[in-house]
């Protein structure tokens, strides 16, 4: 009570409250401005089975990035298990693309060119407010195909050709008999004996003194009439 006949109420005082700080989200990026997607980004673990499945849910305005560590050579497939329900692409390490088939795709299959950090970037299909999504995933090593060792061939030795001298058949050889000298006895010197000429008997010829008789010729007369 004061003096006057005034009375003063005490002003209670204000207990200090404490405010709740958020816990922020290891996988979201800060809200973006000016209407751009909110970007989620997840690691993938393919673990020994070179394997991995994703399921999850996409609003409209969002972008899901799941990201792994390739080597160049790796075969990499992705499979939309609902086609249609959103958009995938396989970015390389510089945020491009991998090939002209690996942009907005259900089914993919290619073999990584180098060796980083890729991503499988999951879009929600155009005027959808939401999308449910199941990804199927695998992360192959190259098949290193062994070198071929040579098969050893097996040399046949080639044989040298001899040459074979024809053997001689041994003849039996039959001693030549010695001639045995004769004695010749010298041949008789035939000696020319006169020839004896037989006389030749002569004729009886008419004495040069007669005249032969003339043979009378016989003609042949035509007959008188």
């Amino acid at each position: 009570m004061i003096p006057n006949g005034t009375t003063l109420t005490p002003t209670p005082t204000s207990t200090p409250t404490s405010t709740p700080t958020s816990t922020p989200t290891p996988t979201s990026t800060p809200t973006p401005t000016n209407n751009e997607p909110l970007v989620y980004s997840k690691r993938l673990n393919f673990g020994t089975s070179n394997t991995a499945n994703v399921d999850g849910t996409i609003k409209a305005n969002q972008i899901v990035k799941y990201t792994f560590l390739g080597k160049k050579g790796q075969q990499l497939t992705v499979l939309l298990a609902q086609e249609g329900s959103v958009l995938l692409s396989v970015l390389a390490p510089n945020q491009e693309p991998i090939d002209n088939t690996a942009k907005e795709f259900s089914f993919y299959q290619g073999t990584l060119p180098s060796t980083g950090k890729y991503t499988i970037e999951v879009r929600p299909v155009p005027e959808q407010s939401q999308s449910n999504y199941s990804l199927n995933l695998g992360l192959e090593n190259p098949v290193v195909q062994p070198t071929p060792s040579p098969t050893p061939t097996e040399m046949t030795p080639t044989p040298t050709p001899t040459d074979i001298s024809p053997s001689l058949t041994p003849t039996e050889m039959t001693p030549t008999p010695t001639p045995t000298p004769t004695d010749i006895s010298p041949s008789p010197t035939p000696t020319e004996q006169p020839s004896i000429v037989p006389p030749v008997e002569q004729q009886n010829a008419p004495p040069a003194s007669e005249t032969p008789n003339p043979v009378p010729v016989q003609t042949d007369a035509p007959p008188r009439l």
